[in-house]
Formats: C-alpha cells, structure tokens, sequence
C-alpha cells in the first residue's frame, strides 16, 4: 500500500472505479496489483479510500487522478451501473476514450449486468467466477503491463501460474507457441440433458397400423402426448389407467402394461421405444409452434407466413442480439429465401436421454416452396461454411432457448407427468487449450 502524504506520485498506472457494495473486493484487488512489478517498479493504483487524504477536496482529488492513470478500471455491477459517482466516473473516462482506439477503460465484470452500450464493444474481464479468478487476473495484469499473455519470465505470469497450481486451476503458459497452453477449459457440446425422467413406460394394444392413421382419426387440432406404435401396441409415458387418458378411443381397455424405464434403456432393443416416444414428443412441440418438417434434409424450420415477426431478440452472452428466422434475398437482388433451421433429435448415451440439437438452413423459392438439386446442394455449402465453432455453438443455444417457453427449460407434457429438457447444454471440463480464448455462457437466457 502507498503513502498518501504530501508528495505526489507522477503519475498512477490504475485508476479503480466501484460502488460501495464491492469496496472490500476492490480493496483486495487493489493490493493484489500493488504488489506486481513493470520496469523495476510496483505498480501504482488509486483507491480513492487511501488515496483521498483527510481535509482534501475529493471531487479534484478525484479528477485529477482520473486524468493522471494510464488505465481506469470499472467494476462492473447491477448497483455500479446506478450509482453516482460511478456513473460520473464512468462517464469522465468514457469522454477520454470513446471509441477504444487507446484501449484505457478496462470493463472488469464483478456480478453479471447489462453493459451500456458504450463500453459493450470493448473486450472485457470476467471475473463473476471466483474460480476463475487467477486465469482472468492474469488477463488484467497483462494488458495494464503492456505484455503478451504468451510471455514467460515476467513476475506476473509466474505468480499467477504458481498460486493457480496451489488452488488446482492448472495454469501452465508453455515456451512453444505450438502446443496448447495448460488451462483448465469447459468444452461445450450439443447435448441438451433432460432434468427429470419418468418412472414408467405404459402401453396397450391399439388398432391402428402406424402412426398417420392415428393422427387421421383423431383430427387435426387434437393434442396427443408423444408415443410409439408396434406390432398394433401403443407405448408412451402417459398413465394409460387413468380415467380422462388422451389416447381413449385409440386404445384398448384390456392388457395395460407398465414396465420400468431404467429397465428398459439397459437392453438395446427396448431402448429404442423410450427414445422414439420422446422424439414423437418432440416433433408434436415443433409442429405445434408452425414449424415444417423437410423429410429429405431432417430439418423443422418456419414456413413464410406462419411469424409474426421473423426477427427475435435474444441475449447468448451479456449482450442482445437479433437472429432473423427467415431472411428473403429476393430484397437485396436475389432470387431465393433462407429459413434457420433444426434437426432435433433424442439420442440415448450410456443410460442418459440427451436432446441433440443440429442446426442447419433450409431453401425456398418463394417462402415455402421448397429448392432442390444442386442449387439448394451449393447453398447450403456456401452458408455453412460462415458456421465456425462459435457461431455454430451459438446457434444451437440459440434453437434450444427458442423452442423453449422460458429460457431455462423445453417442457414436453405427458398428461400425468411434464418432462423438461434444460437449455444449458451438456459439457466437460478438460486441461488444454489456448488462454483468454473463453467465452462464459450465462446459467439463463429469459424470454
């Protein structure tokens, strides 16, 4: 900690702006930078705490130390964004860099919050995971020392890696640019997990040949819960024994089975009528929300006429962003329509009914008549291959949120039970990877 004296420090490398809630943590945080080195010296912070001297006048204590550092760090929270001198001091180091070309403000995000959209275009640092903590420090220190993250030998990529091993975050920084650092990472997939599964699978004999007869008797417009026919008996996870059952008139009333699930996802063949019921289940959902099914491709998209609007606003990081469900090139000189679409699939590992979310484009001439042959083959090329690992990964977060009625879960009903899919998808963590290259993903997305 320096002395706030009579003598004045040339120049402060750090200026740290909070709000009162996060006083102790930027205290902490203050005394961790003052205890790096850059050019044989320790950094110098200002805290306004220990900085602003009894008798002095805050305000000018305020500003000119604001105009001395060669970075301001903004501790970024809901109460932050609404408190006043905050707010002030927000703004007085926004007015000295309003595009980011020095890159003086360095966004440091305390508690998750909406970032103003002047700062929203500047890389920021997480630190809303205290796990992660040392791993993002070390991003901070880097950038106000003027230093490669890939750097070796320097004081602070060594005392971050050192207390990162000791909490048991590896965080190794190799010499070889080529091989991967040794950060601990969280790989994402595709994978969405069921929270709840039921008990039981009932079935009873029904005599109908397949699955278009059933839907043709009971008339379009009728729910039914997702199920699966074989051999003229009918499996789903509805309670076929109670009284006000949806499936009355489309089954018998002798030879109701029950058999339990666990039981059934251990033989490879059983598995597969819990596995095809849910994807019933699944498509029923897609129709039901306008959607159309392209046989030939396994894709659901939304037909041109179903929206009301094809533009949806939705937030996959901190910030909102717009996805349009069905773009018409016809507008801008084209002679076609592309639709967003999604292959939705229950797939069954190990024991664990996951839902498999592939997202993919669908072609029209018109909105709703379907592109075939080589012209829809070479657009498909073309817009897949802008669909990079984060794009990719953002569009299949982005399908599940859609489809869901919440955010934080899809709901499949059942009559007596409702099963929910959660929108987070499946993921593992791993040592390996390339440092700083993480993009946190929020635990919900609201609708």
């Amino acid at each position: 900690m320096h002395d706030s004296g009579l003598e004045e420090p040339e120049q402060f490398d750090v200026f740290v702006s909070y709000q009162k809630l996060d006083e102790e943590w930027a205290r902490n945080l203050t005394k961790r930078l003052e205890s790096e080195t850059s050019e044989g010296r320790t950094l110098r912070v200002f805290f306004a705490p220990w900085d602003i001297a009894p008798g002095e006048n805050i305000i000018d204590r305020i500003d000119k130390a604001l105009g001395e550092a060669k970075y301001v760090v903004l501790i970024l929270s809901p109460e932050y964004l609404s408190a006043d001198w905050p707010i002030a001091e927000k703004a007085a180091a926004i007015y000295s860099d309003p595009a980011g070309r020095i890159g003086r403000l360095i966004p440091v995000l305390r508690r998750k919050c909406r970032i103003p959209p002047l700062l929203a275009f500047r890389n920021y640092v997480n630190m809303t995971d205290d796990s992660r903590f040392e791993l993002e420090y070390l991003k901070l220190v880097s950038r106000i020392k003027g230093i490669s993250l890939r750097s070796t030998g320097l004081s602070a990529t060594e005392k971050a890696a050192e207390k990162t091993r000791e909490t048991s975050s590896p965080l190794i920084l190799d010499q070889e640019s080529w091989k991967a650092d040794e950060v601990s990472e969280t790989l994402y997939s595709n994978l969405f997990p069921y929270s709840n599964i039921p008990d039981r699978i009932w079935s009873a004999p029904a005599e109908f040949r397949d699955r278009r007869e059933i839907w043709q008797y009971v008339g379009k417009g009728v729910w039914l819960p997702g199920f699966y026919l074989r051999e003229k008996r009918l499996f789903t996870f509805t309670d076929l024994t109670t009284e006000e059952h949806p499936f009355r008139g489309i089954t018998e009333e002798y030879d109701i089975q029950s058999d339990n699930l666990k039981t059934c996802l251990r033989d490879e063949d059983s598995s597969r009528i819990p596995v095809s019921i849910l994807n019933n289940a699944f498509f029923t959902h897609c129709y039901s929300l306008g959607m159309q099914y392209l046989g030939k491709g396994k894709k659901f998209y939304f037909p041109q006429g179903v929206l009301q609007k094809v533009q949806v606003s939705w937030t996959p990081h901190l910030r909102k962003t717009a996805r349009d469900l069905i773009i018409d090139y016809r507008t801008k000189g084209g002679t076609y329509v592309a639709h967003r679409a999604i292959d939705p699939r229950v797939v069954l590992l190990g024991k664990e009914l996951l839902l498999r979310l592939e997202p993919g484009w669908v072609f029209t001439s018109n909105g709703r008549k379907l592109l075939t042959g080589r012209r829809r083959s070479v657009l498909s090329t073309k817009f897949l291959s802008k669909q990079k690992n984060n794009p990719c990964f953002n569009e299949t977060r982005f399908w599940a949120w859609l489809l869901s009625e919440d955010g934080e879960s899809i709901k499949q009903d059942f009559g007596n039970i409702t099963l929910h899919i959660d929108t987070t998808p499946t993921s593992v963590d791993v040592v390996g990877g390339v440092f700083g290259d993480t993009k946190p993903i929020p635990e919900k997305v609201e609708k």
